[in-house]
């Protein structure tokens, strides 16, 4: 009897830590889309992932996406995170080690991100901008 108490007890602690959030999922998965992307060098869809209302303000042009696409990721850390209060804001800087096309030394570039949870369209989105590639 105490064994089946002690792995009934074990399971449904194994399945209360695979319990998650809906919003916890969103933001998992927005998180490794941002990662993905970057990689990738898909910037175009890292504009997808930007708040309108931040875009109106910071719009983002074709230059801006053929420049960053003059480089190539080998590395994507994140050095800083921190989630708000009410989970509802994160901000974390990430360390982007990059490289020319045209100069294969390699160099990193710190990329500050802000997300906000956008609760009419139910998504993170990022309120800042681009990695800046002319950063010394």
């Amino acid at each position: 009897m105490q064994l089946i108490t002690k792995t009934l007890f074990i399971v449904l602690i194994l399945m209360l830590s695979a319990c998650t959030t809906p919003k916890k999922d969103k933001f998992d998965n927005t998180m490794t889309t941002i990662e993905q992307a970057t990689r990738w060098n898909q910037f175009e869809g890292i504009v997808n992932l930007m708040d309108p209302e931040y875009l109106k303000d910071n719009p983002v042009s074709d230059l801006d996406i053929e420049r960053l696409k003059q480089f190539r990721i080998s590395g994507y850390t994140v050095t800083q995170k921190q989630m708000s209060e009410d989970g509802n804001s994160y901000v974390q800087t990430v360390m982007l080690q990059m490289y020319s096309v045209h100069n294969p030394v390699e160099r990193q570039v710190r990329w500050n991100q802000e997300w906000r949870m956008n609760e009419e369209s139910g998504r993170w989105t990022m309120f800042s901008g681009l990695p800046d590639v002319t950063q010394r």
